[in-house]
């Protein structure tokens, strides 16, 4: 195992700028295996990682003040910024890894941007967004005041935000999110569903697969989804001063009653029946809509 503490070896250098003994860099290629673990950390600047074909991972880290606390092997890389004599300036981290590549990184105040590595991701800022794109088995993407955004992602995707908004396209998998004050706005195929939000909106425009449990509920936001005209599905609305319009033609259980005054929840079958779907706000609106067919399937 080769470990570095870069402050040690020839791969630190020092940028030919205004300050440049406090400047210290990592530039370096080298073989990685595909299943390889990468995990990046720092306080403030980006990171971006991105999947390629090659055997080989390309590291370029640089950062301004103190310096950077580093272990590269053949399968793990490691890189954490540190202070010295308490004092850190920006960091930037860009890395190309194989495909299939497990990446975690967090930042406190910078954008973290990953894409095509087709491996679990997990992803974390304070103030930054996030970003992450073709991610398998896993993505999880957290961030408190900066936006999340995922494209192409399959398994089993989780993202939270306080005050950001949460943008996922062409996903197929389950989804587990919270979010205070953001839109969640999600379109692909759901395994399942289970999102809680205060004040933001719920849209969701795609497929409902499967036996798994799906529910969405928000106290202020709507709750606005598009489905396939011929899904089957047995939805469950709840909404104290807010409207319910279906979209679809519905039929009540048993012992069922139309949204009024007071009846504040009921439940129903379109299309003859289907997985579970729960829906709740509480001043917000439920509006259920009919889009696309589904695609047809395959021989």
């Amino acid at each position: 195992m080769r470990s570095f503490l870069i402050a040690a070896t020839a791969l630190l250098a020092a940028a030919p700028v205004a300050g440049a003994q406090d400047l210290q860099k990592i530039d370096t290629t080298f073989a990685f295996s595909k299943g390889g673990t990468v995990n990046l950390g720092h306080v403030s600047g980006d990171i971006v990682v991105t999947g390629w074909t090659k055997g080989d991972i390309k590291v370029f880290a640089v950062i301004e003040t103190g310096y950077l606390e580093a272990s590269l092997t053949s399968s793990r890389v490691s890189i954490t910024a540190k202070s010295r004599h308490n004092r850190m300036g920006k960091s930037r981290y860009e890395l190309s890894v194989p495909i299939g590549t497990e990446v975690r990184a967090s930042s406190v105040s910078g954008n973290i941007s990953v894409r095509g590595v087709e491996g679990e991701v997990n992803v974390n800022s304070v103030s930054g967004d996030v970003e992450v794109r073709d991610a398998g088995e896993r993505a999880e993407m957290h961030t408190v005041s900066g936006d999340v955004h995922g494209s192409r992602l399959r398994g089993r995707i989780r993202a939270n935000s306080v005050s950001g908004d949460i943008t996922l396209a062409d996903v197929n998998g389950a989804f587990t999110g919270k979010s205070v004050s953001g839109t969640l706005d999600v379109s692909g195929t759901l395994t399942g569903l289970e999102f809680e939000s205060v004040s933001g909106d719920f849209l969701f425009a795609g497929d409902i697969k499967g036996d798994g449990s799906f529910s969405a509920s928000t106290h202020s936001g709507d709750v606005h989804l598009t489905l396939p005209p011929t899904l089957g599905a047995m939805l469950e609305l709840q909404t104290f001063s807010g409207d319910v319009r279906p979209g679809f033609p519905i039929t009540l259980q048993p012992g069922e009653e139309p949204l009024n005054r007071k009846n504040h929840r009921m439940r129903f079958a379109i299309n003859g029946g289907g997985p579970r779907l729960s829906l709740e706000t509480f001043s917000g609106d439920i509006i259920i809509e009919r889009g696309a067919a589904r695609a047809p399937k395959e021989d």
